[in-house]
C-alpha cells in the first residue's frame, strides 16, 4: 500500500514537471515565482478570498491537478484558494512527507466536511438521550 502512494506521488510529480519544462520552467519554482502563476494566483483568489476549507481568509493556491490547462490557468476548477494553515494540514502526511496531488485533495475534501459540519444539537450529546 504504501510503495503504490509512494508511486503515485512520484509519478504524479514527474508528469508536472515534465509539462512545466515543456513550458520552458526549469523547475515547480520558477513556474511559482513565474509572472504566469502570480496572475494564476491572483486571479483565482480574486474569484473567491476565502479558504476552501475553513472559509477564513485565502493566502494561498491548492493544485488538486497539473494539467497544463491548470498551470497556465484557462481552466480553474482544480484550483482552490486556501490558507497557510489549511493548506499544510492536508498537503503533508504526519511524518511531512508530501502526499500526491489525488491524496492531498482527498484529505482537502476531508478536512472541509470537518470543518463545516455543524455541531450536534445539544439534545443529542446531552446524557446522551434525547428531550
Amino acid at each position: 500500500m504504501m510503495k503504490d502512494l509512494v508511486k503515485e506521488r512520484i509519478v504524479a510529480y514527474r508528469e508536472r514537471n515534465r509539462i512545466l519544462a515543456a513550458m520552458g520552467y526549469a523547475s515547480y519554482e520558477a513556474y511559482r515565482c513565474s509572472a504566469l502563476w502570480r496572475g494564476v494566483r491572483a486571479k483565482v483568489l480574486a474569484v473567491n478570498p476565502f479558504c476552501y476549507v475553513c472559509n477564513g481568509n485565502a493566502a494561498e493556491v491548492h493544485h488538486a491537478k497539473y494539467r497544463k490547462i491548470d498551470l497556465e490557468g484557462r481552466c480553474l476548477n482544480f484550483l482552490y484558494p486556501v490558507c497557510r494553515g489549511c493548506h499544510g494540514k492536508f498537503e503533508f502526511r504526519n511524518d511531512g512527507a508530501k502526499l500526491s496531488p489525488k491524496r492531498a485533495s482527498h484529505k482537502m475534501q476531508l478536512l472541509r466536511t470537518l470543518k463545516r459540519t455543524p455541531p450536534f444539537p445539544s439534545h443529542v450529546v446531552e446524557k446522551g438521550r434525547k428531550r
